[in-house]
């Protein structure tokens, strides 16, 4: 007994480290970073005045309500305890509502720690959750106003869930497997490719037939709440193709390389694709290694089909492939290449193997945490102090995306329309410019400029390298003219919806 202490003990206390490691690297980004594009089509949903419009919201989305509704309870409790205390609370913020995903990611990290441990020796597990605590997009979808942080988490607990029922059907179990199957096909539609993994599994692996059935059954009741919102489903996927591109081997043997560093990791600070080749077949040999003990086999699985499966439906036409949506195997992934680490023979090598990995996971989380994202809450910030106004016309010179998350993080969250130039006048021009065109275009109004701020510029990934030039964000004296050339340059022009109407701009036609 003292000894089954004693190892628990040591399990728990890994597991701790590993979590506040975890909230420690996204806890600060998650309250400070401004919202990017995706992100504010969460914030307008997680705020639509009733529960019917943010279903409505979610119809334009590429996943179903669960997550979306859990975020929306959350911020009206924030929001509650604001109102009742007079003051302001950080909970009714949406960078607050982040923290939901910085929660989920340290029980994802412990959850991980846990399956890995009935595979592998502890220090071997902890170090499946050093890979999970710092790998690049477990931070950065693990801190975003998203649902991939709730879908890892999901993913996780599934093989653990899966087993226990396994390990004695009865009813009361079936009933909770039933459920744990609805909050994920409601949470993220990829949580059905771990599910079919797990059937796929339990049919081919030596189990009584009543208990497949049951399993199953249990299954296909939980898939219910998944047929009711079936409509929506084929309005989400006849837009799919829209999202993603068409089918590329490189993209797709990248992809494991990607959960745990950056392109800025392999191609900038590293060898390059070949050593993204070298980690894909260092994730297979870890299956490989999985595979060899039947208690293994479902996690190598895990690793495995849900990619297999993306790859030939991508390759068919049908582009659902990309890494955000694969985040259902990154956690398995890592306990791939742990289990690799762990099987050399002798244990003193395979300790410092342990230890390579692990330096080198440190040292690609410190380059990929120079990575940043263009501050559109400090740009709008600025446009405020410059003196914009609801009434006031704005040029954005930058891509259409970039407009969402500009107009998020300006006074009251507006709704923005798109515009053209009218007979009326207004007293100045305000304008953010991004990238070469943009800071071109606004070179040539420099005499109407009379004020002018600068912000650095990231891309328009969700951490990338800084990039010249800054952004500019100015104040123009109006000109007609400034107008119709920003619109002739591929500018938008932009107001907020309202009563009232910046008068030398009118609704664009569509």
């Amino acid at each position: 007994m003292r000894e089954h202490l004693r190892r628990n003990g040591a399990v728990w206390t890994v597991i701790a480290i590993l979590v506040v490691l975890t909230v420690a690297v996204r806890a600060p980004d998650a309250i400070g970073e401004s919202l990017w594009g995706d992100e504010v089509g969460s914030g307008k949903a997680i705020t639509a005045p009733t529960v019917r419009g943010t279903l409505a919201r979610v119809r334009h989305e590429s996943s179903p309500p669960l997550w979306f509704l859990t975020a929306r309870a959350a911020h009206e409790v924030g929001s509650g305890l604001a109102s009742a205390s007079g003051a302001f609370d950080p909970l009714a913020t949406m960078g607050a509502v982040r923290l939901l995903s910085v929660l989920m990611s340290a029980g994802l990290v412990a959850l991980v720690v846990l399956y890995a441990r009935r595979l592998l020796p502890l220090w071997a597990a902890a170090l499946a959750g050093l890979l999970v605590a710092l790998g690049f997009q477990f931070v950065l979808h693990g801190k975003e106003l998203r649902a991939y942080a709730m879908l890892m988490l999901l993913t996780a607990a599934f093989p653990l869930v899966f087993e226990w029922v396994l390990e004695r059907p009865e009813r009361r179990r079936l009933v909770a497997l039933g459920a744990f199957v609805a909050v994920g096909s409601m949470t993220h539609y990829f949580f059905l490719l771990p599910l079919f993994t797990g059937l796929l599994w339990l049919w081919l692996t030596p189990h009584e037939r009543d208990t497949r059935m049951r399993t199953t059954a249990a299954v296909a009741v939980g898939l219910i709440p998944l047929l009711v919102w079936l409509p929506i489903v084929l309005y989400q996927a006849g837009r799919v193709n829209q999202y993603f591109p068409p089918f590329g081997i490189r993209r797709t043997l990248n992809v494991y390389s990607t959960f745990f560093a950056s392109g800025s990791v392999w191609q900038g600070e590293g060898p390059g694709f070949p050593a993204r080749v070298g980690f894909f077949f260092a994730v297979f040999a870890g299956v490989g290694v999985l595979a060899r003990r039947a208690e293994g086999r479902l996690c190598a699985l895990l690793v495995v089909v849900p990619w297999l499966v993306t790859s030939l439906v991508w390759i068919a036409g049908l582009r659902i492939f990309d890494t955000r949506n694969l985040l259902v195997v990154a956690p398995f992934a890592a306990i791939a290449l742990a289990a690799l680490v762990a099987a050399i023979p002798i244990r003193p090598l395979a300790v410092a193997a342990g230890i390579g990995l692990a330096a080198l996971a440190v040292w690609a989380y410190s380059i990929d945490r120079e990575l940043g994202r263009t501050p559109y809450d400090d740009v709008s910030e600025a446009l405020v102090e410059l003196g914009w106004t609801p009434e006031s016309p704005l040029v954005v010179h930058a891509r259409f995306s970039k407009t969402g998350p500009i107009a998020w993080h300006l006074p009251g969250h507006p709704f923005i329309r798109l515009s053209q130039p009218s007979a009326g006048e207004c007293e100045r021009v305000y304008v953010v410019a991004e990238g070469t065109d943009g800071r071109a275009w606004l070179l040539t109004q420099e005499e109407l400029v009379e004020a002018q701020r600068e912000f650095p510029f990231y891309g328009s990934q969700l951490a990338d390298e800084r990039r010249p030039p800054d952004v500019a964000v100015a104040r123009l004296a109006f000109s007609r003219k400034t107008l119709e050339d920003a619109q002739a340059d591929g500018a938008y022009l932009i107001q907020t919806r309202g009563r009232r109407l910046a008068p030398c701009l009118a609704p664009k036609a569509r």
